[in-house]
């Protein structure tokens, strides 16, 4: 039995919104992060761009900001779906600050930038590592078993990473949508099966 959400920040029965299954969650979660790839490549491309010309050469790291932000914001509007109590910034500011993990660890590497993609799978790893992470310390508050999702992050991304490596012959856009889906549907179905009300 889980403990007083008031004393703890648990959750109980209560935090959870009767209206969607599992099933519909997982969905949304797939098609969600299938749109959420290719955007943020394109907003990357575009907001980067002004940016950088707007405040100089702190333009691309706000604009990783920002558009991880956006990002966040999205992905919380499925979880938020199923956990009402959740708030929207939270999951949001995790998704930040693990990009901003990635970010940092990449910027301040002693090895180039194209030994790092030739070495995609430590890469991607290290995102899926930090935002399941980041995320499990706000789904800790709703669900005993959030530690699920900090594994399903890892295998998540390398397996999504792993799509647009493999896909490098598909058109860009078309094989990060591809790498969206097959990310949303990996994790997802954690996702779906941890912020269930037997949970609690």
């Amino acid at each position: 039995m889980m403990q007083n959400p008031e004393n703890h920040g648990y959750a109980t029965v209560d935090h959870f919104g009767p209206a969607l299954k599992p099933v519909t969650v997982y969905w949304q979660w797939i098609l969600m992060n299938a749109l959420i790839w290719p955007g943020m490549m394109i907003l990357a491309t575009g907001a980067g761009f002004w940016l950088q010309i707007l405040v100089g050469s702190w333009g691309l790291s706000l604009g990783f900001v920002i558009i991880n932000f956006l990002a966040g914001l999205l992905q919380a509007a499925v979880v938020h779906s199923r956990l009402p109590r959740l708030r929207w910034w939270h999951w949001a500011a995790a998704q930040c600050a693990a990009a901003a993990c990635v970010y940092i660890t990449i910027s301040t590497s002693t090895s180039p930038l194209d030994t790092c993609l030739d070495r995609w799978y430590e890469v991607a790893a290290l995102a899926g590592l930090a935002a399941g992470v980041c995320q499990w310390f706000v789904l800790r508050r709703y669900a005993t078993r959030a530690y699920w999702w900090i594994p399903a992050n890892v295998i998540a991304a390398l397996l999504g990473v792993g799509a647009i490596v493999l896909s490098l012959s598909i058109q860009s856009l078309v094989g990060v949508f591809l790498a969206g889906a097959v990310t949303g549907a990996t994790h997802g179905i954690v996702l779906a099966w941890v912020i269930q009300p037997r949970d609690c």
